[in-house]
This record gives C-alpha cells, sequence and structure tokens, in this order.
C-alpha cells in the first residue's frame, strides 16, 4: 500500500520539462500541431538487418505502447 508520504517528492525536486519548454524557439506558428517525424538514420546507414523499409517500419521502429517483446517499460524491485 502507497502511502502520502511515498507519494510526495522529495525537498528540491522538479517536474521535467518538455523540449519546447527548454527551447521555445523549436515552436512552430500559433495554431499548428507539433508531429513526430520518425528517424530513419539507422536504416540509411544500413545498421539494421532490415531488407526493406517496410521490413523497417514493421520489424525495427519501436513507437508509442509497443505489443510483444518490445516493450518500454522498465521497473525496479527493492
Amino acid at each position: 500500500m502507497w502511502t502520502q508520504e511515498d507519494l510526495t517528492p522529495p525537498p528540491g525536486a522538479e517536474l521535467a520539462r518538455t523540449e519546447l519548454e527548454l527551447y521555445p524557439e523549436l515552436r512552430g506558428p500559433n495554431g499548428t500541431t507539433p508531429i513526430h517525424r520518425p528517424d530513419y538514420t539507422n536504416y540509411v546507414m544500413g545498421l539494421t538487418g532490415a531488407g526493406s523499409i517496410q521490413d523497417y517500419i514493421e520489424s525495427y521502429q519501436v513507437q508509442g505502447k509497443p505489443m510483444g517483446a518490445h516493450r518500454l517499460y522498465a521497473g525496479l524491485v527493492s
């Protein structure tokens, strides 16, 4: 069972800031929506075993909340 003390950050702790908060000059014009642009560098440089760009997108890029073995979760048991 979690206690309020467990959920209270230590003194001096701050919330993480996004890239747009750190670098406001990256923000687009008002009324626009930022989009994620996939990084194909590893594919272009030949650093993957992908036989095609479609194979790379389906098998080598981990996006969002993946299913199966490519999970983006971590845990710590103490």
